[in-house]
């Protein structure tokens, strides 16, 4: 977690957020608690759906349709899709890699808010969950974790402001993201 003293309280509202985490982190639970607490919340994922969907392509091939997009226009394709809806207090979802942080910098000033469980724990959860385009066994989930580390994920979490470990219960993750948002919204 960062210290208080990271971000002033002049300036820290003004910081666009970036939250990154491998599928199955919590992602999803941070964002419903800074939705919660009035950001505004800027999906990449959303884009590369509707992209799919202009594609005349079904729900389950996104991630195929976000790796197509990366490889036509580049490893930023997906942060110009979104470039657009950021403003300088959102926070945007599912930044893959730094190209896209480039982007996002051009406008704002970014912060990276990086969330972790371990690929047992994501695992479990995803399995739980069960999203169109979730792996079914252990070896897809394997598969998607690389292809996700390809984008360039793991470089994004290396260089996080903070990072926001997600192996309790749903209620202490929701309290420790809640404090987090609650400390730079003072």
């Amino acid at each position: 977690m960062l210290d208080d003293n990271t971000y002033k309280a002049e300036t820290a509202r003004s910081l666009m957020l970036c939250v990154v985490g491998m599928p199955g982190c919590g992602k999803s639970i941070f964002l419903t608690t800074a939705s919660n607490l009035g950001y505004s919340i800027v999906s990449m994922g959303d884009a590369v759906r509707e992209e799919t969907e202009k594609r005349g392509l079904p729900p389950d091939r996104h991630g195929e349709v976000a790796q197509l997009l990366r490889e036509e226009r580049g490893l930023a394709a997906v942060a110009h899709l979104v470039a657009e809806k950021v403003a300088p207090d959102c926070i945007v979802d599912g930044v893959r890699g730094l190209a896209e942080i480039e982007v996002f910098k051009k406008k704002h000033s970014v912060g990276i808010v990086a969330v972790h469980a371990s690929p047992r724990t994501r695992f479990s959860r995803v399995q739980k969950r069960q999203r169109p385009g979730d792996p079914l066994s252990w070896d897809e989930f394997t598969e998607r974790d690389a292809r996700e580390l390809k984008f360039g994920i793991g470089d994004v979490l290396a260089l996080a402001d903070c990072m926001l470990v997600n192996e309790s219960t749903l209620e202490h993750f929701r309290g420790e993201c809640r404090r987090f948002l609650k400390r730079r919204c003072l």
